[in-house]
């Protein structure tokens, strides 16, 4: 039972992955389309959810917490800040050296040249403006420093912090609602207040609730896509915290019925291509953006007069095949692979 555990997580986290790639295909130009704009804020409601759910499950379940904190804290550094210190550093000098390229750097005009110190303050404050998605991997490691801590206070009291996740989210929600700019200055930061729920909900592990699993589970994405169709979440402070935890608890319901798909999949095909593409989910998530997902949609979308749904379908396939080829070499270079296990955690 234990090892099927490991295994549905690891195929857990390859849909998750793939959710993270279809999420990063569409640009903003296309969102005017309404399927293509809901089904965006589908996604997202439910990748990273799931992401931060695996992750606090894990956590608890290697019971990395009970680790003296030296241990601990050293061996999350190696698994996570330096790759998004590394990730990042490597990010600002190819763009500092692609903007100065004939025609690549008129395609990437828009993003400007940035001194390290104001690079630095944009990656942890807005998110990274080379390729956003890195701000996962530090806010992880966050996450883990503030679990840690407050499990050898609260004595692994978990059922406290999906409390204090919650708070949390909802003092984050009320802050932006009245302030607004705070969500465009600090963006990571109030992302993160509002995703710590997920990862304490995943410290509690609800094996029972995965175990059985219900096919009622799926009735959210209906829920979802009326609140983001339909509903104007704006209109007062009481409707906006209201949606906010319906759309929690939808996630929630989402993330349960996909763990509880992941352990009937094991075993079967499917599930074991699935499981493989989860085994390396950090690697394919740290790579696949920019170089694959961000400029095959933007070269398709500028140069291929087709259907948003068309480019969107080719840059998903293009980018999973990128990066699983990328990663398939590196494994089998010996030194490369040495140094971007040292650096990136791939």
């Amino acid at each position: 039972m234990t090892q099927k555990h490991i295994r549905w997580v690891d195929l857990a986290k390859g849909i998750a992955i793939l959710l993270v790639i279809l999420g990063h295909t569409s640009r903003d130009e296309m969102l005017i389309v309404p399927f293509i704009n809901v089904g965006k804020n589908l996604i997202y409601a439910i990748h990273l959810p799931l992401f931060f759910f695996l992750s606090g499950y894990i956590l608890k379940r290697k019971g990395n917490e009970l680790e003296p904190f030296k241990t601990f804290l050293v061996k999350k550094v190696k698994s996570l800040l330096i790759p998004f210190i590394s990730y990042s550093l490597l990010l600002y000098i190819l763009f500092q050296i692609a903007i100065h390229l004939p025609y690549i750097g008129h395609i990437l005009s828009s993003f400007g040249s940035l001194s390290l110190v104001d690079y630095w303050i944009e990656n942890l404050c807005k998110g990274n403006p080379y390729s956003f998605h890195v701000w996962f991997i530090y806010i992880l490691f966050i996450y883990m420093m503030i679990t840690y801590f407050m499990n050898r206070i609260l004595k692994n009291n978990n059922y406290f912090l999906i409390i204090l996740g919650l708070i949390i989210n909802l003092v984050t929600e009320a802050a932006t609602f009245y302030y607004p700019a705070l969500t465009a200055e600090y963006l990571i930061i109030t992302t993160a207040l509002r995703y710590y729920i997920f990862f304490a909900l995943g410290c509690n592990r609800f094996n029972k609730l995965i175990e059985k699993g219900n096919i009622l589970e799926l009735f959210p994405i209906f829920i979802l896509v009326y609140i983001y169709a339909k509903i104007d979440l704006f209109a007062s402070i009481q409707v906006y915290l209201a949606i906010r935890i319906l759309i929690i608890l939808c996630s929630f319901s989402l993330i349960i019925y996909l763990c509880h798909l992941a352990s009937i999949l094991v075993d079967n095909r499917i599930g074991t291509i699935l499981e493989k593409v989860g085994q390396r989910s950090f690697s394919i998530y740290l790579i696949h953006q920019p170089f694959f997902t961000g400029f095959v949609s933007l070269i398709l979308y500028k140069l291929l007069p087709a259907h948003p749904f068309i480019i969107i379908g080719c840059t998903f396939m293009i980018s999973i095949l990128c990066t699983l080829t990328i990663l398939h070499m590196i494994d089998h270079t010996k030194y490369i692979h040495a140094v971007t296990k040292r650096l990136l955690n791939i």
